[in-house]
């Protein structure tokens, strides 16, 4: 007995001490990140912050920024911009820090000076800036800032910029234009399961090109010449025609022999055809009827960030289409 109340009472004391940490460990925490940033410390400080106190770092980079001038000013902004892009990225984020995140983030971009920044800090900047744009919708001014000046050494950042493009046409309904986009990338790219997720991202662009336009561009000289972009036009429009007619495998054959230096090959083929009949079992997209007026807004607000920061955590290409609709 006596053995057991001192297992008890010890227990209660690392519990109580646990208690007493917690208690004031967001206040040292946040009053280290102060000293950190009047310090210029900021990349020591971040590397092992929870998102919470990212963001909390991220928001005072900003208030500091405000304060400064150029080029410090664009310096702590794109150190801000950066941090909430961490923050937005990571799996297990709290809807309401993504939220404050994602709006930081559009702050940061609206303030930025290209010209105050370097090379390479311009670089990233205009893949930043473009990512954020496109998760919030705005193809338009991703595609913006993806045509100014971007002079990359790395392959991987020439891909990620290919990409954006890519994502910025698909989303303006310029499917063509995304899949140009896509084939310049895939050159870029050595990784295979990074060239696989490629080719799917195509394939996916591929199909909301109407049946017309698909054939003017199939039979257009400048397209003709591209043989690779030929190939994957005149197998978009196979399948069209259904994947489960008697002919269909002969088809099959008959476009490999057509393009026997085409990067698709048979099993890319068959693959796309699983995906093609899981697809039938999975929506594509999610219409969340809530209350947006009214006394209730504010919990459906919560939903919705909940959702939202769930729903964008995906890769950027996931095909699932996520829609919100006022039910009050």
């Amino acid at each position: 007995m006596i053995k057991l109340m001192t297992i008890i009472y010890r227990i209660l004391s690392l519990l109580a001490f646990s208690l007493m940490f917690t208690g004031c460990g967001t206040s040292t925490v946040q009053d280290n990140i102060q000293t950190a940033v009047g310090e210029s410390r900021v990349p020591q400080t971040a590397a092992h912050l929870t998102s919470k106190d990212k963001l909390y770092l991220a928001e005072q980079l900003y208030s500091k920024a405000m304060l400064a001038a150029e080029p410090e000013r664009s310096q702590l902004l794109m150190q801000s911009l950066s941090l909430c892009s961490e923050v937005m990225e990571h799996p297990e984020v709290m809807p309401d820090v993504y939220t404050q995140s994602r709006q930081l983030c559009l702050q940061s971009i609206s303030q930025i000076s290209a010209q105050s920044l370097n090379a390479e800090a311009n670089n990233n900047f205009i893949l930043l800036a473009a990512k954020n744009l496109l998760l919030n919708q705005q193809p338009t001014q991703a595609l913006q800032i993806l045509a100014k000046d971007f002079n990359a050494n790395q392959a991987e950042q020439w891909s990620r910029y290919h990409e954006l493009r890519a994502e910025g046409f698909y989303q303006t309904g310029q499917s063509s234009e995304a899949v140009r986009e896509l084939l310049i990338r895939q050159d870029l790219l050595t990784d295979p399961q990074s060239i696989e997720d490629n080719q799917f991202l195509i394939w996916k662009y591929l199909s909301p090109i109407p049946d017309a336009q698909l054939q003017e561009l199939i039979s257009a000289e400048s397209v003709t010449d591209n043989k690779v972009l030929h190939g994957w036009l005149t197998l978009s429009q196979l399948f069209r025609q259904g994947h489960d007619s008697p002919m269909f495998n002969r088809e099959v054959s008959l476009w490999l022999q057509t393009n026997p230096s085409h990067p698709v090959d048979l099993q890319f083929i068959n693959k796309i055809i699983a995906v093609r009949e899981n697809a039938i079992f999975k929506p594509a997209q999610i219409a969340v009827l809530l209350p947006m007026q009214g006394k209730l807004a504010k919990p459906a607000k919560a939903i919705i960030d909940g959702i939202a920061a769930s729903h964008y955590s995906r890769p950027i290409s996931d095909n699932l289409q996520l829609r919100f609709y006022d039910s009050s």
